[in-house]
């Protein structure tokens, strides 16, 4: 069946079709990819995109010309156009492609963010509409699954090391559509689900450990965990029995808390994450700093791992200030003897950099994307990140 959403990126840095390309395929796109002008035509014919990428030249003209190729082959796409931050070449391409009655839809500044990438891709969706029906024979049908998104200690250079995995939910329709996440999981939290979709994801994690392990495999997996999960006393004394019924041992299970979730009720938090900690179970505080992160959480709750937000990792290739209080956020956490994973690493220079003050994991897109658990079958791990890694630095050059 042919995928409802179909992007067509042009453009001649092969970076920049590598980082949009495996954003879009992650969010559920069939892409294509072309070099430049030349090869457009055949793949419009090719792939019939419902969104094209463009690159945006320096010479106005060029940019017109292009547009002109797309609208005399009759696109209906929607187009964002992607270069420098040039307000005047972005607005006279905009106005040449309305003027063509091409459907101009948004903008993409280089050096691409993937947070801003899958921002703009999503947007550009042909989302599904689901109800919370659909959400609850979902979880019902167990069309929801796990993904998992490799943790990787960064402290040596040539050879990533696998450190742990973070489970992530993911829902395909019978159609081959995605469904965001953001979507089904707010869905979820709204309507009273989201417990229910968390114990579907950790029952399917734990299943998925005991086959690593017997497969002669110890993979640590974090799982994210609700609020009201965290409020509940008997989380720790539930959690151990059902680790110990899968045959799991605890210091591979982590649990991941936001620190939205963490404070709602502080002091019960408190005391259900030290009685975590007490079973050997591992507890880090995921997105700090996406929010009114508070030091103080450092210190007060008994965490073994600290997850710095992708919103603070996103700017530190560009921004001086922005490098200075992630290193500061390093430091101090080193000095708690707090270990620190940063999350959304994208490119080779933030990753050196992170490695440079002191951060031991990362989890990016500069590694891999959150992947199926086959992905992470026998040997092929390693190789995985490694040619992960390879094909980043070979773009950065």
């Amino acid at each position: 069946m042919h995928p409802k959403d179909r992007l067509l990126i042009v453009d001649e840095q092969e970076d920049s079709r590598r980082i949009v390309g495996d954003v879009a395929s992650h969010l559920g796109y069939l892409v294509g990819e072309a070099g430049g002008g030349d090869e457009l035509l055949g793949h419009l014919r090719s792939v019939d995109p419902t969104v094209v990428m463009l690159e945006l030249k320096r010479q106005t003209a060029a940019n017109i010309a292009m547009l002109r190729r797309l609208a005399a082959n009759d696109c209906r796409a929607r187009i964002i156009i992607a270069g420098e931050d040039d307000g005047e070449a972005v607005s006279a391409a905009s106005e040449a492609g309305a003027s063509l009655a091409l459907d101009m839809f948004d903008t993409l500044v280089k050096p691409l963010s993937v947070p801003r990438v899958t921002s703009v891709l999503r947007t550009a969706m042909t989302l599904p509409s689901i109800s919370v029906g659909d959400l609850r024979a979902a979880i019902a049908t167990r069309a929801i699954t796990a993904y998992y998104q490799p943790k990787v200690d960064i402290r040596a250079k040539r050879t990533p090391r696998l450190a742990g995995l973070e489970a992530l939910a993911r829902w395909t329709l019978p159609s081959g559509e995605r469904v965001s996440p953001e979507i089904f999981v707010a869905l979820a939290e709204r309507e009273g689900l989201i417990d229910d979709l968390t114990e579907l994801i950790l029952d399917q994690v734990l299943a998925q450990q005991r086959r690593w392990i017997d497969a002669g495999m110890s993979i640590p997996v974090a799982v994210n965990f609700s609020r009201t999960q965290l409020a509940d006393r008997d989380l720790p004394d539930r959690l151990a029995d059902r680790l110990a019924r899968a045959g799991v041992p605890p210091h591979l299970f982590t649990a991941e808390i936001t620190e939205q979730v963490a404070i709602a009720e502080v002091s019960t938090a408190i005391k259900v994450l030290t009685r975590l900690r007490r079973q050997k179970i591992g507890v880090a505080l995921d997105d700090f700093g996406a929010g009114y992160s508070s030091l103080v959480e450092l210190y007060r709750l008994p965490l073994s791992e600290l997850k710095l937000d992708r919103s603070l990792i996103v700017d530190i290739d560009q921004n001086g200030d922005a490098r200075k209080v992630v290193q500061a956020l390093v430091s101090l956490a080193n000095q708690l003897r707090l270990p620190v994973c940063a999350e959304g690493v994208e490119t080779i220079e933030s990753l050196d950099f992170l490695r440079g003050i002191g951060c031991r994991q990362a989890q990016g897109f500069v590694f891999a994307p959150p992947l199926p658990s086959a992905a992470f079958a026998g040997d092929g791990v390693a190789r995985m990140l490694a040619n992960g890694l390879r094909r980043r630095r070979g773009g950065s050059r």
